[in-house]
């Protein structure tokens, strides 16, 4: 029906748009808008919808240039699409507990939106000034594959799913006082200049991948956000938005610790996702955010352990944690190797009779007369097995021509475990030293 309207005007220069408009009226299109606007004085008037309600679905298409679209407080039952025109303004303010559509329109002037609906549409359209979406509830938001020359605002709106993708944004963008819902994807998009996103409530998840910036050290700043929505929402004070990166963008963004988690995408290959920490942590470091640094670094050393130790990967990742905090509480190693030895000491002390004669360090004391000496005083017990957990604990090496393995092979492999302990914690005692 609209190529036969398009036809009409090419081939039939003559034809009146009251001829035409009772051909839409005798046709399927009996929704069509072009009822509703002055045939006297087309050029110049605007189509204005006040307090009206469709019961079908509207569609509105093929307006003139100069045209303006005005409609408010208006219910679509069915849904309400727009497209195939150029026109002056848009202005939409209205109710559906369907879609609202639009596709291929292209507007002049600004372009205002303030809706709520099941799901609003954007495709294929270009919009000459601002283009505002403000206090809106919408539950699924899709703007695809469109281009904004001059600023572009969305401010206190809620949605539960927000996808921006294949568009260009040639001036200023802004996204403020917003609740973004369950879910935002920002992808594939053109920013040609500032991109804002501020004093807004972060999603349970954020896509942020394959976008371009005006300039390859170009970053959005992330960290003035809120996390009240989807705290509340899951009853969990800590939850934090986890946020999907890729290797292209991760140096285009800054993000803290405390509102974000990186998540791990498994379309991505390991070399790819150390790729995206090794970005995140280098902008943290730069920006001396100490505290995120610590915990994205933390991350990114459970994802390696995860990745390289398989089945023996919470064994790891506790050790690391308990051991020293992944390198970020040194000050438990000093802690650790004192609970150790106290543990060892205890050992000793305990089986001291079978221990002296498994292993006796020092060639110029005799095994037996040691015990003998032991047994008589719990005092002088308590001294000599001391001095000898400190001899095996912090020994860098053992006699082992020494040792009795044939007699006491238990208590021979005892003494190595707890030897070898002594040995690992030297070691990170001297990497903590010299971290110093």
């Amino acid at each position: 029906m609209r190529i036969i309207l398009i036809l009409l005007f090419v081939f039939i220069p003559n034809i009146t748009f009251a001829q035409i408009e009772e051909l839409i009226e005798n046709s399927y299109y009996t929704d069509s808008i072009s009822t509703f606007y002055d045939s006297k004085n087309r050029e110049s008037s605007d189509i204005h919808f006040l307090n009206r309600k469709f019961l079908k679905h509207y569609s509105i298409g093929f307006l003139p240039d100069s045209v303006g679209v005005i409609i408010i407080y208006t219910r679509f039952d069915k849904g309400f699409t727009m497209k195939y025109f150029r026109i002056k303004q848009l202005d939409i303010r209205c109710y559906s507990p369907e879609s609202i559509k639009i596709d291929n329109i292209s507007v002049n002037q600004n372009a205002i939106f303030n809706l709520e609906a099941n799901g609003f549409y954007v495709h294929h359209s270009r919009f000459m000034n601002n283009v505002q979406i403000a206090k809106s509830k919408i539950k699924n938001l899709e703007i695809n594959v469109s281009t904004f020359n001059n600023r572009f605002f969305y401010s206190g709106n809620t949605f539960r799913f927000l996808i921006v993708d294949r568009n260009k944004f040639v001036n200023n963008s802004f996204f403020f006082d917003a609740v973004l819902g369950n879910a935002f994807f920002l992808v594939n998009n053109d920013f040609n200049s500032d991109l804002r996103i501020a004093n807004c409530q972060l999603p349970e998840t954020f896509y942020f991948r394959s976008n371009r910036f005006k300039s390859d050290v170009y970053k959005i700043d992330l960290t003035k956000n809120k996390l009240d929505s989807i705290r509340h929402s899951n009853l969990n004070s800590y939850e934090k938005c986890k946020i999907f990166l890729d290797p292209l963008n991760a140096s285009n963004v800054i993000v803290d610790s405390k509102s974000f988690i990186i998540g791990e995408d498994s379309t991505y290959s390991y070399e790819d996702m150390l790729t995206v920490y090794e970005k995140v942590l280098r902008t943290c470091r730069d920006l001396g955010m100490d505290e995120s640094v610590e915990e994205f670094d933390t991350q990114y050393q459970i994802f390696k352990i995860r990745h390289k130790y398989g089945i023996f990967d919470d064994s790891i990742v506790w050790f690391q944690d308990y051991w020293w905090g992944y390198g970020y509480k040194r000050s438990n190693i000093l802690q650790n190797i004192i609970y150790a030895f106290i543990a060892s000491l205890v050992i000793f002390f305990i089986g001291y009779k079978k221990v002296f004669r498994a292993y006796s360090p020092n060639s110029d004391h005799d095994p037996e007369t040691v015990i003998k000496e032991c047994a008589d005083s719990a005092l002088e017990r308590f001294k000599v097995v001391f001095f000898y957990t400190a001899m095996v604990f912090f020994s860098w090496k053992v006699e082992h021509a020494r040792v009795d393995y044939r007699r006491y092979p238990w208590i021979a492999l005892m003494i190595y475990t707890i030897y070898v302990i002594g040995l690992i914690h030297l070691a990170y005692l001297a990497a903590f030293v010299l971290a110093k």
